[in-house]
C-alpha cells in the first residue's frame, strides 16, 4: 500500500523487512512484486527489474507482477516494454488483477498503442 501512495522508502524498508520472514509462495511473490514496484518507482529501475525477475521465477503467471512491472517501465519512458508486461497483466490467469487494475491497464495500453492511419500501406 506505500508503494501505490507513493511512499516508496517506506516501502521498500516495510517490503524488504518482511522478506526476511518465511512465507507463504504467493505471499512472498506478491512482497517481492510490491518491492520491485517500490525499487523502480524510487529511481532504482535495474533493482526493480531484477526483483521482477526473482519474483517471477517463483510464480511466472502473475497478472500483478506485470502490471507493476508495466507501472514501473511506463514510468521510466519505456513504453514499448511497458505495453509488453501490461499486455501480460491482462493475458495471465494465476493472481488475476481486480477490476481497478485491470480497467487501468487497459485504459494504459489504449494510450500506448499508435494510432492507425487509415489509407495506409
Amino acid at each position: 500500500m506505500l508503494a501505490e501512495i507513493g511512499r516508496y522508502g517506506e516501502a521498500i524498508d516495510d517490503l524488504t523487512g518482511a522478506l526476511r520472514f518465511d512465507r507463504s509462495r504467493l505471499s512472498a511473490q506478491q512482497a517481492q512484486d510490491a518491492l520491485a514496484f517500490a525499487l523502480g518507482m524510487s529511481g532504482d529501475l535495474e533493482a526493480g527489474l531484477e526483483q521482477f525477475a526473482q519474483a517471477e521465477r517463483v510464480i511466472p503467471h502473475s497478472n500483478w507482477l506485470h502490471y507493476w512491472k508495466g507501472l514501473c517501465l511506463l514510468h521510466h519512458d519505456r513504453p514499448d516494454e511497458a505495453a509488453s508486461s501490461l499486455r501480460k497483466s491482462l493475458q495471465r490467469v494465476t493472481a488475476r488483477l481486480n477490476r481497478v487494475k485491470r480497467e487501468n491497464a487497459e485504459r494504459l495500453l489504449a494510450e500506448l498503442q499508435p494510432p492507425i492511419e487509415v489509407g495506409a500501406e
